[in-house]
């Protein structure tokens, strides 16, 4: 630095060069990267709704592919339980087999009759699906 301010005093076309020299060693600003500055985005600043579009599209993609049936499957799953009567076979979703024995009309536990003489309490939620149905029984 100190020669940079002896040669600009002394040959400015010297001073210049060491100018450079001595500032490229403490990194000042004529190195050789050029500095950029930001640009100011092109198309204007205000809401774009097309933007907003794919992410629609896939929102839509998803409801009717998904969501609905879904949907569908569980109301007519709903329906199935609540049909449920005595002498239906059923299929819980443990795997067990058996013959539903007594069902209370308010109630949420059903009798299942798995062999012979073994009863066993199941929820009405936990029916996976109804193999056959019985002609309604008349108490």
């Amino acid at each position: 630095m100190i020669r940079a301010l002896f040669f600009a005093t002394v040959e400015p076309h010297v001073a210049s060069a060491a100018g450079a020299i001595a500032a490229a060693r403490i990194g000042g600003p004529q190195m050789l990267i050029s500095p950029a500055y930001a640009q100011a985005a092109g198309g204007g600043a205000g809401f774009d709704i097309m933007s907003l579009l794919p992410l629609v599209l896939i929102f839509v993609v998803f409801y009717f592919l998904l969501i609905r049936p879904q949907q569908k499957k569980a109301k007519e799953h709903r329906e199935m339980l609540s049909k449920i009567r005595r002498k239906d076979k059923i299929v819980t979703n443990g795997g067990l087999m058996g013959t539903v024995s007594k069902v209370g009309e308010g109630d949420d536990i059903l009798k299942v009759e798995i062999a012979e003489g073994v009863v066993v309490e199941v929820r009405r939620g936990m029916v996976a699906e109804v193999v056959s149905r019985s002609e309604p029984v008349n108490d």
